[in-house]
């Protein structure tokens, strides 16, 4: 039987984010997927957090100290998790064996015959053996390696810690040289292998020292993007995007098309990306640059310009009319937005507003979570533009209750502080909007004193 190992005193880490989807050749990360995890035994209520199922449960994370309360160290621990994945009214279930190792030395110290000058030096002497260093978080900018001493008899605070890095400046450290945590940037860190060398000295001036090797590598670099038609009707003309020659030490790769729209949030045409070579959409804005995104499998990603020149479509009819006739959830929010780019009635046209109010409630009786966090950018998007627009009493009402859904989702599903930000925004517009209200109330008030 094969079996996760860790070592007694180590947070056990499980990322089961490239669990895939028949559909896909190769392990990509899955936003549809939702994840729970379960165990038996005396672990049961440490994964009170992952019995429920969530997106945000693809990766557990059981804290040694939490585990270390029901786990005998003398010996070898071992256990069965069980991780459920379910995809619209699909599931699937894989049984994960887990190890927790007793410390190696554990069996040197334990001899009763050995003076306490005798034991001193063997713990010193296994101290090494037992400092792990691993990387505790990649964050998109930052890189967090942390070192645990495995042995919990042995106080970690106790040592003053020095990391370096070959060839780092002083500055270049974030958080300084001597913490538990060593946070740097990882533009600043090689292509290839980064040694970072770790010593500690303890009160007595004894030193210990330790290697870790990071491997970074590139971002999918080389390739093109060319676009067919150069020139086209929003709405209309298939423009076809062909993608090639594209670099990478992690495959495979994930295209995406996307936007900046007014409200500078990034809409992606492509409803989460593609994997073939070639990309056929008539869904593209009238006077926005589109980028084509490359992805590899660890996020890291390179972007390009590829955008045609596009005209403004004048025979497209009413906004309700036009998206009556589409019938996939993704494409309503998108077509939304790239319609007011044809600007074929005024900004703040009653209808249209109507329309967006309309689409957007009943779409919240229809949405799952994960289509709900998939077209978060979209559905914000499309709210704060209605906050900009001509509105009076009875749509702030219908705004706020659009909010009101949103938050409640936000609080089970979000821990994206950027998501949340956006939230921020509406709230201000819906408050100048008042501003305005009030304003205009106070005038008519004093005009009949």
């Amino acid at each position: 039987m094969d079996y996760i190992k860790i070592p007694y005193g180590m947070d056990l880490i499980i990322d089961a984010s490239l669990s895939r989807d028949e559909k896909y050749p190769t392990s990509i990360n899955d936003p549809h997927l939702i994840f729970s995890w379960k165990t038996t035994d005396i672990l049961n209520n440490i994964f009170t957090a992952y019995l429920t199922a969530s997106v945000k449960n693809k990766k557990i994370l059981i804290k040694a100290k939490d585990y270390m309360k029901y786990v005998n160290k003398n010996t070898d621990y071992k256990f069965q998790l069980e991780l459920s994945i379910k995809k619209d009214r699909r599931s699937a279930i894989k049984l994960i064996d887990v190890m927790i190792k007793k410390p190696i030395y554990e069996t040197q110290i334990i001899n009763k015959n050995k003076t306490n000058i005798e034991m001193d030096k063997i713990n010193k002497e296994n101290i090494n053996d037992s400092i792990y260093i691993d990387v505790d978080k990649i964050e998109e900018e930052d890189l967090i390696i942390k070192y645990n001493i495995l042995d919990n008899s042995i106080n970690q605070n106790k040592f003053k810690s020095i990391w370096t890095i070959k060839n780092f400046s002083e500055d270049k450290y974030l958080n300084g040289r001597n913490e538990i945590r060593l946070r740097v940037k990882k533009d600043d860190l090689l292509i290839g292998l980064n040694k970072f060398y770790l010593e500690l000295i303890d009160k007595n001036s004894d030193k210990y020292f330790k290697e870790f090797t990071y491997e970074k590598s590139i971002k999918p670099y080389g390739g093109s993007c060319i676009v067919t038609p150069s020139f086209g009707i929003s709405l209309e003309t298939n423009f076809t995007f062909i993608i090639e020659n594209w670099i990478s030490s992690s495959f495979p790769l994930i295209y995406s098309l996307k936007y900046s729209n007014n409200e500078n949030i990034l809409i992606d045409i492509t409803n989460g990306g593609f994997f073939s070579n070639t990309y056929i959409t008539n869904k593209i804005p009238v006077g926005y640059s589109i980028n084509l995104y490359v992805t590899d499998i660890e996020g890291k990603y390179s972007k390009i310009p590829c955008t045609p020149k596009v005209s403004t479509n004048k025979n497209l009819p009413s906004m309700n009319e036009y998206l009556a006739n589409t019938y996939i959830l993704s494409n309503k929010i998108l077509l939304m937005d790239i319609y007011e780019t044809n600007k074929i009635n005024a900004e703040n046209d009653q209808d249209n507003i109507n329309s967006k109010i309309q689409i957007l409630n009943s779409l919240f009786d229809i949405m799952t979570d994960q289509q709900f966090l998939f077209e978060f950018n979209n559905i914000i998007s499309q709210i704060i533009k209605l906050t900009k627009s001509n509105i009076n009493i009875e749509k702030i009402n219908n705004i706020l209750n659009l909010l009101k859904m949103i938050i409640k989702k936000i609080d089970i599903l979000i821990e994206d502080l950027i998501k949340i930000e956006k939230l921020y925004l509406i709230i201000n517009n819906i408050n100048s909007k008042l501003s305005e209200i009030k304003g205009k109330l106070i005038i008519l008030f004093f005009k009949f004193i």
